[in-house]
């Protein structure tokens, strides 16, 4: 039996917006979407692996993958930095501002870079080398909480009473709302909210 043949269709480029520079052999899944900033570059470095659903959104600066970086389904990147050669970061993680180096892997469901987590004293645990790294060679959970005090995120906004980075109705706090609409809206610029305002109506 004879296979019909495949038409070849140029690839769709609805999800790549602003300065983005993709990189011969690149693997994409359904649904990524990369974007950059006016101002920003992002660079996808060959070998790089995209998961479905991630997103990656340059903002502040220049975003670089590095050869051989892996990013899980539903990877959301955001900011500036550089994630290092052969970095795996796991599904449904949130990188903020990302400066991990070289070989480093990123647990499933991580949060890097939240700076609304108080700073610590780094504890090295019994099998952790100075470089953050078990004698696995994996990184343990406390070398990412260095990673994300390194370059905290300041929104601009200012601690008044219990609300912190947006608003708040019943006393509770809202942590990254600040940082989640201004990704929609650099996302999707046409986005009319519920209430009728856009995104220029929005602060």
């Amino acid at each position: 039996m004879a296979v019909p043949a495949q038409a070849n269709h140029p690839p769709i480029n609805d999800h790549i917006q602003g300065n983005v520079d993709v990189a011969p052999g690149v693997a994409m899944a359904a649904g990524v979407i990369l974007g950059a900033a006016p101002g920003c570059r992002l660079v996808i470095s060959p070998g790089v692996c995209l998961g479905a659903d991630a997103v990656v959104q340059a903002q502040h600066g220049d975003l670089v993958l590095e050869p051989g970086v892996s990013l899980g389904s539903g990877v959301l990147v955001v900011g500036h930095g550089s994630i290092g050669q052969h970095t795996c970061i796991g599904s449904n993680s949130t990188v903020i501002n990302p400066t991990l180096g070289p070989s480093q892997v990123v647990s499933p469901g991580s949060l890097l870079g939240d700076p609304s987590q108080p700073l610590s004293t780094l504890s090295q645990g019994a099998g952790a080398s100075q470089n953050g790294n078990g004698a696995d060679g994996y990184s343990s959970p406390g070398a990412f909480g260095s990673i994300a005090q390194e370059q905290p995120v300041h929104n601009g906004s200012t601690h008044s009473g219990s609300t912190l980075n947006g608003n708040s109705s019943n006393g509770s706090s809202v942590y990254g709302k600040a940082q989640v609409n201004r990704l929609l809206a650099t996302l999707f610029p046409n986005r009319q909210g519920l209430s009728g305002t856009t995104p220029e109506d929005r602060p």
